[in-house]
């Protein structure tokens, strides 16, 4: 996983907002959760 603006990613600007940055980790998860199946938060 490559966060927006880090590493690899194409920097914008507007993906660099902690709004974003929290929108982006949920869809992460919610993609983790429909490939495995699982998901625990703690």
């Amino acid at each position: 996983m490559d966060l927006p603006g880090f590493g690899q990613s194409e920097l914008r600007e507007d993906l660099l907002s902690p709004q974003a940055m929290g929108e982006f980790i949920v869809r992460i998860a919610d993609a983790f959760k429909a490939v495995t199946g699982w998901w625990r938060a703690n």
